[in-house]
């Protein structure tokens, strides 16, 4: 396998095929499993999943009775806490940080197939999955895995050409160790409709159908696996596990919506409401609003993701409460270019000025759970820098904006152990009314 380089991971964070590639991560990190001729009893699976070497999340698969709880530890510090219900087939999803949980009956019609039929009905895309059994055998944690190579590519005129290149896959597949609702078809999973492409899809089978679950998977957007997303199982441990693990614990309150049950919108009420009661200990009488402010209406508008995306596909920088604060909304909701599980993220960010120090900052909310906060500096004509403190998990996140000929330059970057940043994340974003479709 090629050594990877920071020039090819560079072009793995910015390049739009990327979008595809995290996506099919999104599969290989629930597919934490080993096997061992339909082994008996409590067992647990841990993995980890990395980008170009750099850490995504650590996962925890426990498995008792039928039941499975699937734990994803991500850098920011925050776990999601999903539980396969099978015997009593739903499944539960639980909030730790707001104590609460969502039900969801397992078998109900999708929602997101509905959402597949795009504009023009006609269209199709074919993905085709071509994988093939090397011959190979592997031991892993005394449990035998089959070697298996292959790709996954996308045809279809409504594809822009950017998203007909193939995802080349390399891993050590087995089969399920137990039975139970938490396994699902391959061609099944791969049956969203993919970034950069519009309307049904149809996965066809040119190889191995269904080559079972991954204990190492890499997938990389070049054949010579120079940009990997590196999944793999990192142990296996039989010992009893606590059934309380598969219940949701008590005094957690049952919600109705993921907008609920990640409490995103209470934190961001909460964190205006703050604002409020400090800009009226600072006086009784409204003062002007604070020249930071009035230097970030360069960020004011709406933005399309990039100049490739449909206009619906945006995010926005609003000025609220008298020109006071500045308020970013980041919705997939109506993205038709994002797979429909993709389509419930939101991000919401609030710049104010705090009367006790009379400096800018940033909070930033997601509906993941995921919070931070940022001091605001504008460092030159229309730039502005967010810089956070360090985060739980040790790490510190910086955003730079600036105004430049093509619209909205962002970069997103992470600091590494040594605590240099390194990009995460760069976009072009042209003004929506601007953007020629």
């Amino acid at each position: 396998m090629a050594e990877m380089t920071s020039m090819d991971c560079a072009k793995l964070r910015t390049s739009r095929a990327a979008f595809l590639m995290i996506l099919f991560c999104g599969f290989s990190c629930a597919w934490l499993q080993a096997q061992s001729d339909k082994a008996a009893g409590d067992l647990t699976f841990r993995s980890h999943t990395t980008v170009c070497d750099k850490p995504i999340s650590d996962n925890v698969l426990m498995i008792k009775n039928g039941k499975f709880r699937l734990e994803t530890h991500v850098g920011s510090g925050n776990t999601a806490v999903d539980i396969y219900d099978c015997p009593g087939r739903r499944r539960i999803q639980v909030n730790d940080s707001n104590r609460t949980f969502l039900i969801r009956e397992l078998g109900a019609p999708q929602l997101h197939q509905a959402s597949l039929e795009s504009e023009t009905p006609e269209a199709e895309v074919t993905r085709i999955l071509d994988l093939h059994d090397t011959g190979e055998r592997k031991d892993f944690f005394g449990y035998s895995a089959r070697h298996i190579k292959g790709t996954v590519s996308d045809q279809g005129e409504s594809c822009a050409k950017d998203f007909r290149g193939k995802l080349y896959w390399d891993a050590w597949y087995i089969d399920a160790p137990v039975d139970g609702c938490f396994w699902g078809s391959l061609p099944k999973k791969l049956s969203y409709l993919s970034y950069g492409c519009k309307g049904r899809v149809k996965v066809k089978v040119t190889g191995i159908g269904d080559p079972g679950y991954p204990l190492l998977h890499l997938s990389s957007l070049d054949e010579d696996f120079s940009m990997v997303i590196r999944d793999e199982v990192t142990s296996v441990s039989h010992g009893p596990i606590d059934p309380a693990l598969f219940k949701v614990p008590a005094g957690y309150m049952q919600v109705e919506t993921l907008r609920e049950l990640t409490g995103k919108e209470q934190a961001m009420v909460s964190a205006i409401d703050s604002l409020n009661k400090a800009t009226a200990q600072a006086g009784s009488q409204p003062s002007p609003a604070p020249n930071v402010i009035q230097q970030l209406q360069f960020l004011q508008g709406e933005w399309i993701f990039n100049p490739s995306t449909p206009p619906e596909c945006s995010f926005s920088f609003v000025p609220e409460l008298n020109g006071r604060i500045l308020v970013e909304n980041w919705n997939l909701a109506t993205c038709t270019e994002v797979p429909a599980s993709k389509r419930q993220y939101e991000e919401r960010a609030i710049f104010y000025v705090d009367p006790a120090d009379g400096k800018a900052h940033a909070l930033l909310l997601d509906s993941e759970g995921q919070t931070f906060y940022f001091d605001v500096s504008v460092t030159a004509l229309n730039k502005a820098v967010l810089e956070s403190g360090v985060a739980a998990d040790g790490k510190r996140r910086r955003f730079t904006y600036s105004l430049e000929s093509g619209g909205l330059h962002s970069k997103y970057e992470i600091t590494r152990p040594s605590g240099e940043y390194w990009m995460y994340l760069e976009m072009m974003s042209p003004r929506k009314q601007a953007a020629n479709r």
